[in-house]
């Protein structure tokens, strides 16, 4: 069957022999484009069409069934259709008749020399349309046709990146729908217990006092229940975790609360990139975790500055002067709770030259 556009290059061939059944009611002539009223009547298409955009009722043209519009309007039955496929009719471009109404489109589509048609290099952007008899005349000149390797090579590779960036845009879409409620939301929200895990571990810091570990994330506000596998699980999808020679463990570490055993805890995961750093706190920072019913901050993890004078060579020098001091002070004591009737002051004994020098005066 025909497409309605088409039905204009067509006419009935000794249409006053045609069953007045098959004719339309408005414009007296055999059904191109048949189609349904929900009262049952059957009418052209382009005729119901144009009759309810004039009409002032909107109704049939029959039974004055009202409202009516063109929404309303259904493709008429088959049997209707097949009644309609044997007639014979002319083709208006071309001229040539006694062809049946059912292999009307095959003759426009693939036989008819005047139809307007596309270049067969259209699939690769060849802009050409013109009839059917001067399309081989086309073709031996067409440059699209002639580069149709090179250009079809082209434009799969720009499909396949359009996709990619479509892609792209949908995760960046998704990524700005998780930021949006960090943006909005109350620092309140996060919790009381939200900053109970500053005290876990002394070495680790939000702020800008230390020094900036960027592959690495610092969870708080994670249940005392928390798992290793559960960080692993959530955090792996944003890329891969380091792996720790000295443990030979993935490099996650969960910091449990020293002041409260069931409170709060914290957690660090080293990823082997900044990117996958960044990612997590985009996407986790803030949000509630369903699964622990809890509202966790996600951060990139600062370690503290060591005293820089603890690695001083006066520091060490302070220490072992310090322990000279001390050492005959606890010797002193110590000779003071064994001996205590012993005097602590002693005269130093007379050296050995001096006693002969008194021995001979003596003699």
């Amino acid at each position: 069957m025909a497409s309605g556009c088409e039905f204009q290059f067509m006419e009935y061939v000794a249409e006053q022999s045609i069953d007045p059944n098959l004719v339309c009611s408005i414009c007296h002539k055999a059904f191109n484009d048949p189609v349904c009223t929900p009262c049952d009547h059957t009418f052209g298409r382009a005729c119901i069409t144009h009759w309810l955009d004039v009409s002032a009722n909107h109704s049939c043209p029959v039974c004055v069934e009202s409202p009516l519009t063109v929404d309303k309007l259904t493709v008429a039955s088959r049997l209707l259709r097949n009644m309609l496929d044997p007639l014979r009719v002319t083709c208006t471009l071309c001229g040539q008749t006694d062809l049946q109404r059912g292999n009307f489109e095959h003759h426009l589509n693939k036989v008819c020399s005047k139809m307007v048609i596309e270049c067969i290099a259209s699939d690769i952007k060849c802009p050409w349309q013109g009839i059917r008899d001067e399309l081989q005349d086309h073709v031996r000149t067409c440059v699209f046709e002639l580069l149709r390797p090179v250009l079809s090579s082209i434009i799969a590779e720009n499909r396949k990146l359009n996709d990619q960036v479509r892609q792209h845009e949908d995760e960046i879409n998704k990524l700005k729908q998780a930021l949006n409620p960090l943006q909005i939301a109350p620092r309140s929200e996060y919790g009381d217990d939200s900053d109970d895990t500053s005290s876990i571990a002394s070495e680790i810091s939000t702020t800008d006092n230390g020094v900036k570990e960027e592959d690495t994330i610092y969870i708080r506000n994670l249940p005392a229940t928390v798992k290793f596998n559960d960080l692993f699980d959530l955090f792996s999808k944003f890329g891969r975790i380091k792996f720790n020679p000295n443990n030979k463990k993935t490099d996650i570490f969960i910091l449990k609360n020293k002041q409260k055993k069931d409170g709060p805890c914290g957690a660090k995961v080293a990823f082997v990139d900044k990117e996958s750093a960044d990612a997590a706190v985009l996407a986790y920072n803030g949000k509630h975790i369903q699964q622990w019913n809890t509202r966790i901050q996600v951060n990139i993890s600062y370690r503290k500055r060591k005293n820089p004078a603890y690695f001083s060579g006066a520091h060490f020098q302070d220490n072992a002067h310090a322990s000279q001091e001390a050492k005959p002070t606890a010797d002193h004591e110590k000779f003071s709770r064994q001996a205590p009737n012993v005097a602590t002051t002693v005269n130093p004994p007379t050296s050995q030259p001096e006693k002969t020098q008194r021995t001979k005066k003596n003699k």
